[in-house]
């Protein structure tokens, strides 16, 4: 998996994830992560989306999107996240 072309599908991934709403997204919020599998260069490219509370008030959510795939020798992951304020 080379990193910087998988960099911008996990952008937008978070990007699609951030334009739900704040109660959908609440709704995930402990629930399964949702995964997405997709080829890049003949590779399997995995990129698992979840949703948790960001702070202990349980008020702002944090979506987290990771992408999975081979390297040359090993699993190579790549993780980014947005914060989402309540309402």
């Amino acid at each position: 998996m080379r990193l910087q072309d998988v960099y911008p599908i996990l952008c937008n991934e978070l990007r699609k994830w951030q334009s739900n709403s704040y109660s959908q997204l609440r709704e995930m919020v402990d629930s399964e992560s949702f995964t997405t599998v997709f080829e890049m260069a003949g590779e399997p490219i995995a990129i698992e989306v979840s949703v948790e509370w960001a702070d202990h008030y349980k008020k702002d959510l944090r979506i987290i999107a990771q992408a999975f795939g081979p390297s040359s020798f090993r699993l190579e992951r790549m993780c980014e996240s947005v914060l989402i304020k309540a309402d």
